[in-house]
């Protein structure tokens, strides 16, 4: 779990960061779809398959989903190390700890309402 939980810190703060990034350079934003499902959603804007993906990343990214997950691979790692279900976990909790890094960006570095 150690290097799992090294690479949430560092996903996160990477997240974190990329909000000042795409705030100076705009363009980027285009070439890095992994972000557009972990903005706001906006009403009336986005289409229902975006709405719908933004709704599903912010429920499996909150707080008791992510450690929930957490818990199951600490018991997957002990008693069934090659559970194919692993991978499977680690890139939920990664995709969450993004999600919350880039959130928190936005929250920090954003004017109020623009998001």
């Amino acid at each position: 779990m150690s290097n799992l939980d090294t690479h949430k810190k560092r996903v996160r703060t990477a997240a974190y960061r990329a909000v000042v990034l795409f705030q100076k350079y705009p363009e980027l934003l285009a070439h890095v779809p992994m972000f557009y499902d972990k903005t706001l959603i906006i009403w009336g804007q986005d289409p229902p398959r975006l709405i719908t993906r933004k709704l599903t990343r912010s429920i499996t990214s909150s707080h008791p989903v992510l450690w929930s997950m957490e818990q199951l691979v600490n018991i997957l790692e002990k008693h069934s190390p090659t559970s194919s279900v692993l991978p499977l976990l680690y890139r939920c909790i990664i995709g969450g700890y993004i999600f919350q890094g880039y959130r928190e960006g936005l929250n920090e570095f954003t004017p109020s309402g623009v998001q």
